[in-house]
This record gives structure tokens, sequence and C-alpha cells, in this order.
């Protein structure tokens, strides 16, 4: 069962870790020709800095905990991209903020909304990117991080303990806790 757990969670740290890259890619061509600011440029230094040390990290894992380390590695690069890109709109530099609950690969969440997670698992106030505190808001489906579990697809929070450390420090009273004490 460790070797399963492991082999999905470097599973999804290499997924999170090469959109990273391509999202650090997209944002290298809409800023080429752009001059940035000292503090940018710093920002996005520090988000290909993340990138890399992902990058190396992921397949030094050995056993299923030590994703933390990549996912804060992670989550740092996405918020450093976040400031750039505010920048680069005209914007504020962004609040710190844990990731968007629903999606961590969303970056930083934007606000809190209250969540009932469909199957009668109760409602919870959870941190959510823009995108997808409207989608709730709006009585939508907010857009779910998916795994594969077996032969199904189920929310990340719901894939097994491996999986549990993509979020455990961030959303310690939220879905992830709740999902830890049913088993």
């Amino acid at each position: 069962m460790a070797a399963e757990e492991l082999e999905a969670v470097i599973r999804m740290a290499e997924e999170d870790t090469t959109l990273l890259g391509e999202q650090l890619a997209a944002l290298g061509v809409e800023s080429a020709g752009v001059e940035l600011t000292d503090g940018a440029r710093r920002d996005y230094q520090g988000a290909l800095d993340s990138y890399e040390h992902a990058k190396r990290a992921v397949p030094r894992l050995v056993v299923a905990d030590e994703v933390t380390a990549v996912v804060d590695t992670l989550s740092t690069g996405r918020y450093l991209l976040t400031c750039v890109r505010a920048e680069l709109a005209g914007l504020p530099r962004p609040e710190l903020r844990v990731p968007c609950f629903f999606n961590p690969q969303h970056g930083p969440s934007t606000r809190d909304v209250r969540y009932t997670v469909p199957g009668g698992h109760g409602t919870r106030t959870v941190p959510a990117c823009a995108q997808d505190a409207a989608r709730v808001e709006a009585g939508e489906r907010p857009e779910i991080r998916k795994v594969r579990v077996g032969q199904t697809d189920t929310p990340y929070w719901q894939a097994g303990d491996a999986l549990l450390p993509y979020g455990k420090d961030w959303f310690t009273t939220g879905m992830l806790e709740v999902e830890a004490n049913r088993r």
C-alpha cells in the first residue's frame, strides 16, 4: 500500500510541477518586451526557482509525507507568479493566502466561501480562488482537482491518506480534517 500511495503522490506532484512550468512559460510569453520592476523580476525569479526546486525534489521522494515540502514550494511559486501577473495588470500585490481548496493548482485563494460537499458530508468554510468563489456563490460547481483512485476520478481530499499532505497544513479546519476523521 505504501508503494501505491507514494506512486500516487509522485504522480500528483509531477503534474503540479509540470503545470507550474507551463504557467511560467506562458507568463514569459505574456511579459515579453515588458519592463518589469525590480520586485516583479525578483518574484518571477522566485517562481522559477520554486519550479526548479520542485522539479529536482519530486524524483527524490521516498515516502508520501515528504511531498509537503514540494507542495509548499509549488504554493510559493504559484503565489509569486500571481504577484507578477498582478503587476502586469496594474493591480496591487495580492494578499498571501493559502491555495484554493478546490484545486491548489489555481494558486492562492482570494476569499473564503461556504461550501457543501455533495453526498451529505457537511458544509464548511473553505478558501477559494476568485473563479471558484464566484462559481460557488452562483450555485455552480467549483472546478475541483480530481485524482484517479482505482478506476474512479475523485476529489483529491477524498483520495486517501497519502494525498492528505496536499492540504493538511493549509486546511486544518476544513474538508481534509473531516475526511481524515471519517476513516
